[in-house]
């Protein structure tokens, strides 16, 4: 079992990445276009920068719903309960 904390910071990352989500795409759209100006691309650029570490999906962790595990992780096991 996994501690309660743990769980409660993924779901505390969940939200933020959710929240955040639009706001990342829009900006990395502005950065990546090679058609807008070099200081548009450099201030889309910093914003992306100021975005929260945790606001990254490659921060979120696969875990199981039942036991809180991220290393035994089975995707499409249901379990009757």
């Amino acid at each position: 079992m996994t501690r309660k904390s743990i769980v409660a910071r993924q779901k505390k990352r969940e939200k933020i990445v959710a929240k955040f989500k639009n706001k990342r795409e829009q900006l990395k759209s502005i950065f990546q276009n090679m058609n807008n100006s070099y200081d548009d691309r450099m201030a889309a650029y910093q914003k992306f920068q100021n975005l929260p570490r945790n606001a990254s999906p490659s921060r979120l962790v696969r875990r199981c719903s039942i036991t809180g595990d991220r290393t035994q992780f089975i995707e499409n096991l249901v379990l009757a309960g």
